[in-house]
């Protein structure tokens, strides 16, 4: 078992699970650039969202090493502005949805767009694309097939049917900025929020998020796909007065420096583990302004303990 990592700006590494044991040589696999998402399809091909760079010819795109083979290659390039940001493949089938985010920041149009690979032919083809929200992040796809996915310049999350059918926007629950999202084992929706993006923004309302999902009979009485699980506030992290420290002692922003008292910061990444608990990742600090110039890197995990019903693979 191998583990693959992207790496700036333009190479893939890849490990040894079990003892961490560096596999690629020390230069990585080149082609892809800024990979945003790394996943296998059931196949054992690996999927990557190339971010790309206005000064990279091609490196913007879907890049798949066939059957997890860095030197069995396949590529589909798109303009760099439309920046790739999230992959999710298909269960049973050679193919991912992919969000083109438009930018970090959102400054040229999202879309959502299907691939497939035809694992005899080697090639790559586009099969869907849909403009769609604004500065898009994390897909995933449910037990039903469909695709939801963040639009963070939107403060809300999409879903499409398996055909391309547009099932809808979706708000509330908290969701302020969303980024990241994954599936629990009754296929409600759970939805980590990164904050508005804006300069001289202080994100103190961290907050995690639940919609629901397909299969109705998992969801409160009353609710339709879609509709907000987690109230209003989303399921937050207070201080209780205490403030934020570093782990050695000092403030969150350096000695001498103002406190803060958010302990649940800009959110990226969320994931479910085999026992429900939902860990949800720290990715930036709060204050946007500073942190974009000068120290971007939040500080910890936050773990909601047995919050979620455990994904079917982790039983």
């Amino acid at each position: 078992m191998t583990l693959f990592k992207g790496r700036t700006p333009g190479s893939v590494s890849q490990f040894n699970a079990l003892d961490g044991s560096a596999i690629s040589p020390a230069s990585g696999y080149f082609g892809p650039y800024r990979v945003q998402a790394i996943e296998p399809d059931a196949f054992g091909n690996l999927w990557m969202a190339s971010l790309g760079d206005e000064n990279v010819r091609g490196g913007s795109g879907v890049w798949v090493f066939r059957d997890g083979n860095p030197s069995d290659v396949v590529s589909s390039t798109v303009a760099w502005q439309n920046a790739p940001f999230g992959v999710a493949p298909i269960p049973g089938q050679s193919a991912a949805w992919v969000t083109f985010s438009g930018g970090l920041a959102g400054e040229h149009q999202s879309y959502i767009a299907r691939y497939a690979l035809d694992r005899t032919t080697g090639t790559l083809e586009q099969t869907f694309i849909d403009p769609v929200g604004d500065t898009l992040k994390v897909v995933a796809v449910d037990y039903s097939g469909n695709a939801w996915f963040a639009s963070q310049g939107t403060d809300s999350v999409f879903a499409y049917s398996p055909e391309g059918e547009r099932l809808g926007e979706f708000t509330g629950g908290g969701i302020d900025g969303p980024w990241g999202l994954t599936v629990d084992g009754e296929g409600n929706i759970w939805v980590s929020n990164f904050g508005d993006l804006a300069l001289n923004n202080q994100f103190n309302s961290g907050r995690l998020s639940k919609l629901c999902g397909a299969n109705l009979t998992a969801c409160p009485p009353g609710l339709c796909l879609g509709d907000p699980i987690s109230p209003a506030t989303g399921y937050t992290l207070p201080s209780a007065g205490a403030p934020v420290l570093l782990p050695n002692g000092d403030p969150l922003y350096g000695p001498g420096s103002l406190p803060s008292y958010t302990p649940m910061m800009r959110q990226t990444s969320v994931q479910i583990d085999a026992a429900g608990n939902v860990w949800t990742i720290n990715n930036w600090k709060p204050r946007f302004d500073v942190d974009v110039t000068v120290n971007p890197g939040g500080d910890g995990i936050v773990i909601f303990v047995g919050l979620a019903p455990p994904p079917p693979e982790s039983h």
